[in-house]
């Protein structure tokens, strides 16, 4: 039988994994489809206590890594600067050997220029392994009286708010647009950007919904869930064109 070529040249993507029950670590199936379809090859990356000690090795196997959504960022990790110290709301579903994981990650892909894309908790765990911060609620923002995000049902694949983007960002210039429709169902929002962190999207209640690193070639990050939405494809193909360069290099 004749062997299909059509991803010998194909980026390989790393895809952030979380746990689950019963000893299994699992990814959302979206987020390897979307990469696929955007012509990349995904990579499921492990979880495991010696996971930072694998971390230089796994990312000469990748082009590209995705930081992908899931549980709560623990309070204790990040040597315990994750969260602003005026927030105290309750946090869900930590679960600190994915996070030791993720950070080792996020600082190798940064030192490596290797192109970056973070979806929801992804950017938020980006965000604050650059020293940034996060609220532990999205109703602890400051300067924020109510908000008005709402938060899209099950099955998460419609927009319920839009969010504004800056004229002159990447994302705008990706989307050909300054205003999106999002299907945001996060309980926690970044508040401080990190250092080379700049805020490029927010809701209509002023939280930021879409960072991007200016001095990288491709790192961007997005509060809500576009391999959910299914509709906004430009996105997952940047970033494999970003891979896709990265790894001709």
């Amino acid at each position: 039988m004749a062997l299909d070529t059509a991803y010998n040249s194909a980026p390989l993507i790393g895809i952030t994994s979380r746990p689950g029950e019963d000893g299994h670590t699992w990814i959302n199936q979206r987020y390897a489809d979307c990469i696929i379809a955007a012509g990349g090859i995904p990579v499921v990356l492990p979880l495991a206590p010696q996971g930072p000690a694998m971390v230089s090795r796994l990312l000469d196997l990748v082009d590209g890594l995705l930081l992908t959504g899931g549980g709560d960022i623990a309070a204790e990790s990040f040597n315990g600067k994750v969260y602003e110290p005026y927030a105290t709301a309750e946090i869900f579903f930590t679960d600190p050997i994915r996070d030791n994981m993720e950070e080792a990650l996020c600082a190798e892909a940064w030192e490596r220029n290797l192109p970056t894309l973070a979806i929801c908790r992804g950017m938020q765990l980006l965000n604050i392994s650059r020293g940034g911060r996060m609220v532990r609620d999205v109703s602890e923002q400051p300067n924020i009286v109510a908000s008005s995000q709402t938060h899209v049902a099950p099955p998460f694949d419609m927009p319920c708010h839009t969010v504004d983007l800056d004229a002159n960002s990447k994302l705008a210039h990706i989307y050909s647009s300054t205003l999106l429709g999002v299907n945001s169902y996060h309980h926690q929002a970044i508040s401080t950007p990190g250092k080379g962190v700049s805020f490029v999207g927010w809701a209509t209640d002023g939280t930021p919904e879409a960072l991007e690193c200016a001095e990288k070639d491709f790192v961007v990050g997005v509060q809500w869930h576009p391999e959910i939405l299914g509709t906004q494809p430009e996105l997952f193909e940047a970033f494999i064109t970003a891979a896709t360069n990265y790894k001709k290099k």
